[in-house]
């Protein structure tokens, strides 16, 4: 019985991420949110400053560096209930794209040459034909993982 409640966390520093989210001592970051019941329960956010960077570049079949794609990264399961692990990008006009403050873990990283609907990359359903295109990367505090990325068309309509 209660409320399920999702945290927002704005305003972080450059490098700064959600390390972990705590209910009563218990961690709940991997489900990225939880019920609150009526008696008093005790919730802390804990941040970190030091995450990883994702960065690279994104091609076509034609090995051209694309502009303007849509770069999502998508934690791995099963923190894929966590929205303070997505994030989304867009690559620059030589191609490049970058993502800092990314929480230590295995993710995939998609370029999309159509950008999703605000939010899809959290939706299993909407992921599933696109998640095993992507490219596995895996941070750890302070680093940088490279990705090069092939960008993924949108479906033709015949």
């Amino acid at each position: 019985e209660g409320i399920r409640y999702n945290l927002m966390v704005n305003g972080l520093p450059t490098g700064g991420y959600v390390h972990d989210l705590r209910l009563n001592n218990l961690s709940v970051f991997d489900e990225g949110s939880f019920v609150a019941s009526s008696r008093e329960q005790r919730l802390e956010i804990e941040i970190r400053t030091n995450g990883g960077i994702v960065a690279g570049e994104v091609h076509d079949a034609m090995k051209q560096l694309v502009d303007a794609a849509t770069v999502v990264l998508v934690p791995e399961a099963p923190r894929r209930g966590n929205s303070f692990l997505y994030k989304r990008t867009t690559t620059d006009a030589s191609g490049k794209f970058s993502f800092t403050g990314v929480a230590p873990g295995d993710y995939r990283v998609l370029a999309l040459r159509v950008a999703p609907p605000t939010g899809a990359e959290e939706d299993p359903e909407y992921l599933m034909p696109f998640i095993g295109r992507g490219t596995a990367v895996r941070t750890t505090q302070a680093t940088t993982s490279d990705a090069h990325l092939r960008v993924i068309e949108p479906q033709s309509c015949e």
